[in-house]
């Protein structure tokens, strides 16, 4: 028998490794691509699909519900086979729900795909642990789950690869294509290399379970409190974790690559605990690691730098792992009889933290516009901002009675009278509520509507926008299209371009020397849609909601924010660029492009006569409490208050004021 051994141990390498591939397989396919290639894709979605950011928070929580469903699942689940069948259910679930959130942009489409990504990830992870572990005692291996952990930092990273490198030349939709792709390649190999579990054996007559040490009840409670803790700070970290960097102008290649880097973190961190626990102790390295994680969240908050926000992802993918894997296995050694369950019960409460996290944080971030902490004594609200340098208010006049002086006359006199009362963008006005009237539209209205966006853009962009800069005006505005062609195409090299002598390269390069990346920014407002245009909430109803989802809008968006630069530079992409098609959403309603991004009116006529009338403008939604101008004053560096007004380009007067009693 002796002499059998050691042909079995020369065996076991090769065994292991094959072992250990299923398992990092499963990884790969249940956590890196279906739970975690919604992190590096967050702002790309919200950028291009308009996902809102308590739509991103729902979704991350949906995420953890699913994780929770399947926890609870498998610790009332003792048949082994049945287990085997769970697993083998989530691989599948895994490519499902991955191939689901690019079929279309429709919120409960992403929220049952994310429900169902969350559950195949733990499922997939903890079932994977489970048979290995198993498989691991039965060939009479040290129980070691180090290697298998590390698939969860190689997923990490593989999702950080994908988007880093296809990012630039696929959209929102054509990035989940690949992750899809990837899935249905990874299934296999999890399937067959995975090892299978063993029948439960009957236990010996008379064999007793062993009791649970004294004081584990009170153990568990107070060690579970500290975990739900870590779970909480571990669902910020990865839900929100490129699109903290990104909002703090570490975006674009610098986030993602910060992904990618946390990812390797946390394939050496599973191996590090797991080294390091041996010289040093469980808990020592445990309590140390959670220490790491909470430093590393305070990191990608406060900002720093690029250093700093690489050096926080690093500390943050190498600590939440060994934080999960020490502490499911000091609360398996604490009930040797139940060590299955009391780790499952252990994993509802990291759950619930998870759970609680995003959902907590979005709500924050959407409030603040930003998910650094606020300065002491700053507050917001009714637009009413206050600075480092100075509280500041802004303040209207009084809109004009538009609805008194139209709703009474003849529908072609009020249709006339209209664009007369003001002296922007009368043709918008004009077409706006023929379209609602449902009066005749000649071809002349939509000619004039796009001639007289396009000279106002040039006007802002060649004359208006340098003034406020301290810049010369363009010599010939209205050419200003023509040289910005090619720029709109493609322009693979923004920052080529801006040391152009092009004079808009000009404007940009003094926008970015006076705004830097982070500042005078604003949440991921929802982009307009019918219902949400005749409403006052703030939306992001700029010319940004006019264009496609160009490359280069998410390239600023992710290394600047949504600030000064991405909205103008909006504006010098519509220069050449289609106007998206009037329309008419419901009856009486119509929304047309504009200058400054959609004019919507609601109107009605009885009897040839207007009996009812509503608009609502860009520059309407630019004030909404929430919106665009209090959110960028929140974030606008001292002193340029007045040229960051300029460069949102209201329709009317606002006055920007100190608050003495702020």
């Amino acid at each position: 028998m002796r002499g059998s051994r050691p042909a079995r141990h020369r065996a076991a390498p090769r065994r292991r490794a094959a072992r250990f591939l299923g398992g990092i397989a499963a990884h790969l396919l249940t956590i890196g691509i279906a739970r975690f290639a919604y992190t590096p894709l967050l702002p790309a979605m919200q950028a291009e699909a308009g996902l809102t950011q308590q739509g991103a928070g729902l979704l991350g929580a949906l995420i953890y519900a699913g994780y929770l469903s399947a926890v609870l699942l498998l610790a009332g689940l003792r048949d082994p086979m049945r287990r085997l069948a769970v697993f083998r259910a989530c691989l599948v679930l895994a490519v499902l729900s991955t191939a689901m959130m690019g079929l279309a942009s429709h919120p409960w489409l992403w929220a049952v795909s994310r429900y169902l990504g969350g559950l195949s990830g733990a499922g997939g992870m903890l079932l994977a642990a489970e048979f290995i572990l198993g498989w691991l005692r039965r060939n009479d291996a040290r129980p070691d789950l180090g290697p298998h952990f590390m698939g969860l930092g190689l997923g990490i990273c593989l999702s950080g690869l994908v988007v880093l490198l296809l990012g630039p030349h696929l959209g929102w939709a054509g990035l989940w294509g690949v992750f899809a792709g990837l899935a249905a390649l990874l299934l296999p190999v999890a399937w067959t290399l995975t090892p299978q579990p063993e029948a439960d054996a009957a236990p010996p007559a008379g064999q007793r379970k062993p009791r649970p040490a004294p004081g584990a009840r009170r153990w568990f409670w107070l060690f579970g409190a500290g975990y739900l803790a870590a779970g909480w700070g571990y669902a910020v970290g990865a839900t929100f974790c490129v699109d903290i960097l990104a909002a703090s102008g570490h975006g674009g290649g610098t986030a993602a690559a910060a992904w990618i880097i946390l990812g390797l973190a946390n394939a050496a961190g599973a191996m590090a605990g797991s080294v390091i626990s041996r010289w040093f102790g469980l808990a020592p390295v445990l309590f140390g690691a959670m220490a790491l994680q909470a430093l590393s969240l305070a990191g990608l908050a406060a900002g720093g730098g690029i250093v700093f926000a690489y050096l926080s992802a690093i500390l943050f993918g190498a600590a939440f792992v060994v934080v999960v894997a020490l502490s499911l296995l000091l609360a398996g050694l604490r009930m040797p009889g139940a060590s299955g369950q009391e780790m499952a019960r252990m994993t509802l409460l990291y759950g619930t933290g998870q759970i609680l996290g995003p959902l907590a944080t979005a709500e924050l971030a959407a409030r603040s516009g930003s998910y650094a902490p606020a300065p002491r004594g700053d507050h917001r609200r009714h637009g009413r901002v206050t600075m480092a340098a100075a509280a500041l208010r802004f303040e209207t006049p009084a809109s004009l009675p538009v609805e008194r002086l139209l709703v009474g006359k003849p529908a072609e006199a009020a249709a006339e009278l209209l664009p007369r009362i003001f002296s922007l963008c009368r043709a918008s006005q004009r077409l706006a509520i023929r379209m609602a009237l449902d009066l005749p539209v000649a071809e002349a209205d939509r000619s004039a509507l796009e001639q007289d966006i396009a000279r106002d853009h040039a006007l802002f962009l060649g004359v208006l926008l340098p003034k406020a800069l301290g810049l010369a005006p363009h010599p010939d505005p209205l050419a200003l299209a023509g040289e910005v062609k090619d720029f709109v195409k493609d322009c693979p090299d923004f920052e080529g371009f801006l040391t152009d002598a092009c004079p808009v390269s000009r404007v940009l390069a003094e926008i970015i020397a006076r705004f830097p990346a982070g500042t005078a920014v604003t949440g991921a407002l929802p982009l307009p849609s019918a219902e949400r245009m005749t409403a006052s909430a703030a939306i992001e109803n700029t010319v940004v909601a006019q264009l496609p989802p160009f490359p280069l809008l998410r390239h600023v968006s992710a290394r600047f924010g949504r600030g000064p630069l991405w909205r103008v530079l909006a504006r010098v992409l519509a220069l050449s660029s289609a106007l998206p098609a009037p329309a008419r959403p419901r009856q009486g309603v119509a929304v047309v492009p504009a200058s400054r991004g959609l004019y919507a009116v609601e109107a009605a006529r009885q009897d040839g006569r207007v009996t009812r009338f509503r608009r609502w403008t860009p520059t309407g939604h630019l004030l909404a409490p929430g919106g665009i101008l209090e959110q960028s004053l929140a974030t606008c560096p001292p002193g340029q208050a007045q040229v960051l007004l300029a460069l949102l380009d209201p329709c009317q007067p606002v006055a920007l004021k100190e608050a003495h009693d702020a």
